[in-house]
């Protein structure tokens, strides 16, 4: 998603809205071709020929890239340490919360330190980004038109069914 952004321009609001759909578009179309044809080449060819697979898609987005990607104009910026740290910092965090919650309990010290540390880190992440002349992920990117939001029932009903899937181990 960052590297979609990277290649729209932040201002208009259809450059945005243009990498989420293609961040959309990408997830969706991995999920649907991506699981049956992993069973099937796993159960024809073994599961050491996924890789193979990988490697090959790989080079042909790296192609494709090269092809079809503009160049970007080169300058020196100062990077973004902090940012890059909050947000690291943030996901490792939310991975072991959804990684080791179902072994530990929701309500354990380790699960509810680590939540504790992917709330902070986030919040460090957004008043980073609000203060630094080049952030991570510009604060820019996150103001969508209201009219590319989904409508309430649509977006509670996504909701919910990630949290119910969530809960389901408990």
């Amino acid at each position: 998603m960052v590297l979609l952004l990277g290649i729209t321009a932040p201002g208009p609001q259809r450059s945005c809205a243009t990498a989420m759909a293609m961040s959309v578009l990408a997830v969706g179309a991995g999920a649907a071709v991506g699981l049956p044809a992993g069973g099937v080449l796993t159960q024809t060819l073994g599961r050491q020929w996924v890789m193979f697979v990988n490697a090959l898609i790989g080079v042909l987005v790296l192609l494709g890239a090269v092809r079809n990607l503009p160049e970007m104009e080169r300058r020196r910026t100062s990077l973004d340490l902090g940012g890059a740290a909050a947000s690291i910092l943030a996901m490792v965090a939310l991975v072991f919360i959804f990684t080791s919650a179902a072994d530990r309990g929701q309500h354990s010290a380790l699960v509810l330190g680590a939540f504790a540390v992917a709330a902070l880190a986030l919040v460090a992440l957004v008043v980073r980004e609000r203060r630094h002349p080049h952030p991570v992920m510009p604060p820019a990117s996150f103001k969508l038109p209201p009219s590319t939001s989904a409508p309430p029932p649509t977006s509670t009903r996504a909701g919910s069914n990630s949290a119910a899937a969530w809960a389901r181990p408990f």
